[in-house]
């Protein structure tokens, strides 16, 4: 799968570890307004987590990946990394399994009008989880790094997913519909 990720998700995922998790388990994609945002930004201000990306795709565990043109409807989204996002999961053909990642509750909203599939950073943790490759107590701890950084509802749906139980109302990755059947 693939996971188009933008500037708020991959800080956030960072903070709590499991960028390197993401990155080892998904084919991790941004375009390059999300570097800009995340990476340059970041450096330029000495946040520490830039410097961890900045490695990731030099090292090509983090991957940019560009696009031309934009859909008209993209111009729903802000300018800049959301909808640089956008522009790249429509630029896929709808026979590959992609994601948005996304922490903006107003880009969350447009994107599913576009029936864009959207996953929040506790819900990829759940998917990480879900993976096999990591354990509950692994997960757990990432999730408790995240919480000061995420809504109540989403730590706490997270949590209930961990503990085995179906969250409501969230998408995770394993239950990402086709393309086209969102």
């Amino acid at each position: 799968m693939i996971m188009i990720i933008d500037s708020d998700a991959l800080i956030k995922l960072t903070r709590c570890g499991a960028k390197e998790a993401l990155v080892s388990t998904f084919e991790a994609l941004i375009p390059p307004a999300v570097r800009e945002e995340a990476i340059e930004h970041g450096l330029a201000h000495g946040y520490p987590d830039a410097g961890l990306l900045k490695a990731n795709l030099e090292k090509g565990s983090l991957k940019l990946a560009t696009v031309a043109g934009w859909p008209l409807e993209a111009s729903i989204l802000p300018e800049g990394g959301e909808r640089e996002v956008y522009a790249l999961y429509h630029s896929f053909p709808t026979s590959i399994k992609a994601v948005v990642v996304t922490g903006d509750r107003k880009v969350i909203d447009r994107l599913r009008t576009l029936n864009v599939p959207v996953l929040v950073p506790c819900t990829v943790l759940v998917a990480l989880y879900r993976t096999g490759r990591y354990d509950k107590e692994t997960v757990t701890g990432w999730l408790e790094r995240l919480k000061p950084l995420v809504s109540e509802a989403e730590y706490a749906l997270a949590g209930h997913a961990l503990a085995g139980h179906a969250p409501a109302g969230q998408t995770l990755a394993s239950e990402i519909p086709e393309r086209g059947e969102v």
